[in-house]
């Protein structure tokens, strides 16, 4: 293993999504950059702190620190607005953790100030297919062609349906930490936790 190339962005990269010829990442502050390897360089969605990314062809979907979910075509620099973006509720507020576009739909993960953890919309007409309710705190998210992760604070990971969005099961990992992050393998097979104790655990699912 060796590194072919390296790029200085001169900025803090906090998410990186890359395909093709250009790389998008969320910076330090506000907004997101979008950089071709050819040396070209924009900033796009700037009023926005945006904290999960996600690219499908040549599509990137942003979810942000406000709750208000965009839709960038990144061929035009067309920007849609999938869903507002709200106040602070009690104080609190009610930033999307996570975000995965699957199957033609766009999976978003949030804390529960408003009922749901977790909405799913339609990539084409952008409306409300349908939402999961939980007690669990969601920071991150992992879908596959049949059931849908849940990474939750205290080492919890739940399991759905991703179809009737109905409970499977509940994982609990061995790990006190916030699940932070997941990925599956392209078999479906092996899915990966990182954690904020500085664990990656790979489980079986077959």
């Amino acid at each position: 293993m060796h590194c072919e190339e390296v790029y200085d962005m001169n900025d803090h990269v906090n998410n990186l999504v890359v395909a093709n010829n250009i790389s998008c990442f969320i910076p330090q502050g506000s907004g997101i950059k979008v950089n071709s390897w050819n040396g070209e360089s924009r900033l796009l969605n700037q009023n926005k702190n945006v904290k999960c990314l996600a690219l499908v062809q040549q599509k990137l979907y942003c979810g942000c620190q406000d709750n208000s979910i965009q839709e960038i075509d990144l061929a035009t620099g067309t920007l849609t607005t999938i869903q507002n973006g709200s106040r602070k509720l009690l104080g609190k507020g009610n930033q999307i953790y996570a975000l995965q576009v699957h199957d033609g739909l766009v999976y978003t993960a949030s804390s529960s100030l408003d009922g749901a953890v977790l909405k799913t919309w339609s990539a084409s007409d952008y409306s409300l297919i349908g939402t999961l309710l939980s007690t669990m705190e969601v920071r991150a998210l992992a879908i596959s062609s049949e059931l849908i992760y849940l990474g939750c604070k205290g080492g919890i990971v739940e399991v759905w349906c991703r179809k009737k969005l109905s409970k499977r099961e509940t994982l609990q990992i061995g790990s006190n930490g916030k699940v932070l992050c997941m990925a599956l393998d392209s078999s479906e097979e092996v899915l990966f936790i990182g954690t904020s104790d500085g664990l990656i655990q790979a489980w079986g699912l077959s």
